[in-house]
């Protein structure tokens, strides 16, 4: 998941660096940078919530493995 962060936060930068150029009136040709700040983000938050899933099965068969060594204890 420490990927997928560092992704957002690069994300951010181009993004960032496209709405200052705007808000100062020199916007009209930095379209790229709001396209790779976009893509970037994109692939962060699916890197996130892949992440996410990915603990979340981790953590769903450690407790399906104690439940079948405690059901064999009984």
């Amino acid at each position: 998941m420490s990927i997928a962060l560092l992704m957002i936060v690069f994300g951010m930068i181009p993004i960032f660096r496209f709405v200052y150029l705007y808000a100062i009136g020199e916007g009209d040709g930095h379209v790229q940078s709001l396209v790779l700040g976009g893509a970037l983000l994109v692939c962060g938050y699916i890197s996130l919530l892949v992440g996410l899933l990915s603990d979340v099965v981790a953590t769903n068969r450690r407790l399906g493995e104690e439940i079948v060594a405690i059901l064999r204890r009984s």
